[in-house]
């Protein structure tokens, strides 16, 4: 019994250290559930989801970078700022997720924890144990000291972990800081739609081969009666075109495509002038040869043009063969069967449009190929003698535009687009008019309607063609129809006089839009809009036809009926508009139809008015009047102003496009009082020789200087406060005094005499320092207006001086602006690849 107590004793110890031994266990657990590779792992699902972050941050970034390259050049300190502003925010996050001086994090709170249990641990075995404390006390002591070595180890190697993160993080922020906004990237996209570099890498080296071409031709032309057998001659044309051709290949292959297709271009242009030079100059080739040569060379371009998938090419190409046939045109002409061979020539050198037409849309070429054909054609039809090969020259010409412009669509089943429509239509328009005036020569006169009803016979048969193979292309569909329709309108006027049918058509169509208006008649709104169109077309096409007649037929009220009434009617409209706003037209958006009309309408007004002017001018004023042609220009002048004043004052007509139309008018009359005084001196440079007109004139020319200075002053300075600041407008002012001085010296006040040629070359020794000037000192502005200043001396030699100089200035003059135009545009290049 005495041994009872310590019996109990002893059991109720042992029970308690089961107790504190299962407690240590469950403690040893959660250390184990929660242990250093836990929250290892647990840091790495973090950093995880850091660089996610970054990521998706970077992502961002280039997105918004991708969105703000076309206008980097204006925002680009804006940029810079917000990507710091996004670095800089970043960083901030990053640092104080990884701060090192924040609170604890969980394993130093479990740690702690552990602690306090094990001193409790230690505190109730010096106080129940007894005997035994020191035992359990010791081993309590050892685990307490090995937990805190692990946790202590493993806090070492996060901080390093850390501190490893953090610097990897600091280093490429300070990368990202450093390197600001990639130029590279954004002007990438930025530089193919700047002007500066679409003049300079495009524009300035087109030009320049386009005078290798000219010089080549003056070459020829000059060799001809002074260097070389025929023979040299040609093969060194037709190696000179290689060379180009290899030029730009190997351009091509450097990166350089821009300038390689430009080259590439030329040297096409070049063979064709060789063959064309080759058979009609020098002789050396028969015209079996001749063609053969020309197809070959055809099939050429349109492989290089296909091969580079380059518009350049193939108008470089097409315009090259057009200078060899105006060359000769205008050094020897043509006469005889040489016209036909020319014709046909044409017909093959346009037919490689037609040929790229079925496998590319390339609108450009077309156009390029339609605006100079068509001159051609007709200087070729002016020339021939036979009149039934120019009906059958124009009917192959109407026939290979009609191919061009819907050859792709309907071979793809596409839409026609809208500038292929204009395209189709202007043919339509041309070799129309061109057959109607032929077909008189050949005394088919009496058979106008039934050429009418041709028209109308093709139109209907495309309009079903399309509506079966382009069910969607509604557009082209109408338009069909409607060319259609109109052909068979014009049938029955064409066999009458047609002297008064468009102004009957005109006040009828009138009466039926102003009728249907109060009426609410939405089928003769459409009857009256239709038959007015038809008398648009049909004073549109007295105005085309009268430059071909004798004796002008068109009469001042001929012009005068549609322009007042296509005012009327756009008026009327407006006042229908405001009476009955909720009104159901017959047009989808009619208000932004009448507001473009209302423009067609003022702007016409104002065409009238000069024309008219001009007109009662020539009839009226006697040509030996002094200064006659000064005076001529001036009331042109003056009326314009009169105009732009008068148009914003019209009642419910004005808005702010008719106020950009006013201040366009006004800018037109500016620079035409400038012109004026730059080009049309008022006094002889001898006093003695000037008269009362001469006094009149330096009156009417100082009185319109300070009307435009009057009235342009504010807007001037108003612009010019709106413009980016003034950083380099000192400059820009300097360079544009210069060129005025430079001007008047040359011209106007030494009164050299003919000193053009010396003029533009000037001008393009300075257009030059400009360039190289702004190149080096990095002035965008200036090296701008080197290159309107280049192009405009570059302009002025071809439309102006080249008449005056002699066939070695001629070749002289070619080469070194050819030359001096490549070497711009290759500092363009080159400036292109640095950004």
């Amino acid at each position: 019994m005495a041994n009872s107590p310590w019996k109990n004793h002893l059991g109720k110890l042992s029970e308690q250290q089961e107790a504190f031994a299962a407690e240590l266990k469950a403690l040893q657990k959660e250390l184990e559930a929660r242990d250093d590779l836990k929250e290892n792992e647990e840091l790495k699902q973090q950093l995880q989801t850091m660089k996610k972050e970054l990521r998706e941050t970077t992502t961002k970034y280039e997105r918004l970078q991708e969105e703000h390259r076309k206008t980097k050049l204006a925002l680009q300190e804006q940029l810079v700022d917000e990507k710091l502003q996004i670095i800089r925010l970043s960083k901030r996050k990053v640092d104080s997720y990884f701060a090192r001086d924040g609170k604890g994090n969980r394993l130093a709170a479990l740690e702690q924890a552990t602690k306090r249990k094990l001193e409790e641990l230690q505190r109730l075995s010096n106080e129940e144990l007894g005997g035994f404390a020191s035992d359990f006390r010791a081993k309590i002591t050892n685990f307490s000291l090995e937990l805190k070595d692990r946790i202590a180890a493993h806090r070492e190697e996060m901080k390093v972990q850390e501190e490893a993160l953090r610097q990897e993080t600091n280093a490429g922020y300070q990368v990202l800081e450093a390197e600001g906004v990639d130029d590279a990237t954004i002007q990438h996209r930025v530089k193919e739609n700047q002007l500066e570099l679409k003049i300079g890498l495009n524009w300035i080296n087109k030009i320049g081969i386009l005078l290798i071409i000219l010089g080549v031709a003056a070459a020829a032309r000059y060799s001809y009666v002074s260097w070389f057998s025929p023979t040299v001659r040609g093969i060194s044309f037709f190696i000179l075109g290689a060379a180009m051709l290899v030029a730009g290949e190997w351009f091509y292959r450097k990166k350089r495509e821009v300038f390689a297709y430009g080259l590439v271009g030329g040297g096409i242009g070049v063979l064709y002038g060789a063959t064309f030079f080759s058979y009609f100059l020098l002789d050396i080739l028969s015209l079996t040869v001749a063609l053969a040569l020309s197809i070959f060379i055809t099939a050429g371009a349109i492989f290089l043009s296909l091969r580079y998938n380059s518009k350049t090419i193939g108008s470089l190409g097409l315009v090259g063969g057009y200078i060899p046939l105006y060359s000769y045109i205008g050094f020897f002409g043509l006469e005889g069967t040489s016209v036909y061979i020319a014709m046909a020539y044409l017909l093959l050198l346009n037919g490689t449009v037609m040929a790229i037409s079925f496998q590319r849309r390339w609108s450009l070429i077309y156009y390029v190929s339609f605006l100079f054909h068509i001159p051609s054609m007709l200087v070729l039809i002016n020339i021939s003698e036979n009149a039934w090969m120019d009906v059958l020259y124009s009917i192959a010409t109407f026939a290979l535009y009609l191919v061009v412009t819907l050859a792709y669509a309907f071979r793809y089943r596409q839409k026609v687009w809208w500038v292929d429509l204009l395209l189709l239509g202007a043919n339509t328009l041309v070799n129309s008019m061109v057959v109607y005036t032929l077909i008189a020569e050949v005394g088919l006169l009496d058979f106008r309607g039934i050429v009418a009803l041709g028209f109308a016979a093709l139109y209907f048969g495309l309009g079903w063609y399309t509506k079966q193979r382009l069910t969607e292309d509604k557009s082209a569909i109408v338009l069909f129809q409607s060319v259609s329709v109109t052909f068979f309108a014009l049938f029955v006027p064409f066999q009458f006089n047609q002297d008064w049918l468009a102004i009957g058509w005109t006040i009828q169509a009138v009466a039926l839009i102003v009728y249907s208006l109060r009426e609410k008649v939405r089928l003769l709104e459409r009857a009256g809009w239709i038959i007015y169109a038809l008398s648009l077309v049909v004073f549109g096409i007295k105005v085309m036809i009268s430059p071909l007649l004798v004796e002008s037929r068109i009469s001042t009220l001929d012009y005068f009926v549609p322009t007042a009434s296509l005012l009327f009617i756009v008026y009327w409209y407006l006042l229908e508009m405001e009476r009955a706003p909720q009104t159901e037209w017959i047009f989808a958006r009619l208000d932004v139809f009448i507001r473009g009309l209302k423009y067609v309408a003022l702007v016409n007004m104002w065409f009238f008015v000069v024309y008219e002017a001009n007109r009662y001018f020539i009839k009226i004023v006697p040509t030996t009047l002094t200064q006659y042609e000064f005076f001529r220009v001036m009331l042109l002048i003056f009326l314009t102003l009169g105009v732009s004043y008068v148009v914003p004052k019209l009642p419910k007509l004005y808005d702010r496009n008719v106020h950009y139309i006013s201040l366009g008018l006004f800018v037109l009359a500016t620079v035409g009082s400038l012109a004026t005084t730059l080009g049309m001196p008022t006094l002889e440079s001898t006093w003695g020789e000037n008269n009362l007109a001469n006094y009149l004139a330096i009156v009417l020319l100082l009185g319109l200087n300070a009307i435009t200075f009057m009235l342009g002053k504010d807007l001037l300075r108003a612009k010019m406060v709106r413009i980016n600041g003034y950083g380099e407008w000192y400059v820009l002012i300097l360079a544009a005094y210069m060129l005025v001085v430079v001007g008047a010296i040359v011209t106007q006040q030494f009164q050299l005499g003919d000193v053009s040629f010396v003029l533009s070359s000037v001008y393009l020794v300075l257009a030059i320092g400009y360039l190289l000037y702004g190149f080096r000192k990095g002035h965008v502005y200036l090296r701008r207006v080197g290159l309107a200043v280049t192009l405009l001396s570059t302009g002025k030699l071809i439309l102006v001086d080249l008449t005056f100089l002699s066939e070695l200035s001629k070749i002289f003059a070619y080469f070194l602006y050819g030359i001096a135009l490549i070497g711009i545009s290759y500092l363009y290049q080159r400036m292109s690849n640095k950004e």
